[in-house]
């Protein structure tokens, strides 16, 4: 490999390693959780503790971005709601289900 080569070489590994860096963390554990996460390891569905881990803050991550996905649609859902509600554009609730009761009724006599 000549010397160019190397150098951009050298410096393209330098620069995936950056990308992939895995910093150690050391986390205190319940007895309870260590023995959850042994027993991942030992059913051979997990190949290390770190695997088991990770898959339980991906998961955590995952609810989490759920939870604020349901809030962001919720608070759009109320916005649209009270400006409807500020505009007029509102039904009687309890005419509305008498109504579907009686359509229901007819329907199944």
């Amino acid at each position: 490999m000549r010397g160019r080569e190397l150098g951009v070489t050298l410096k393209l590994l330098s620069m995936i390693d950056n990308v992939f860096k895995i910093e150690a963390v050391n986390v205190n554990l319940t007895p309870e959780l260590e023995n959850f996460v042994r027993n991942r390891v030992e059913s051979g569905k997990y190949n290390s503790q770190s695997e088991v881990v990770r898959e339980g803050l991906r998961l955590l991550m995952d609810r989490e971005d759920s939870k604020a996905a349901s809030l962001d649609y919720l608070r759009g859902a109320l916005k649209e709601g009270l400006t409807d509600l500020a505009e007029g554009r509102v039904h009687d609730g309890a005419r509305i289900f008498a109504e579907v009761k009686e359509r229901l009724r007819a329907a199944n006599p």
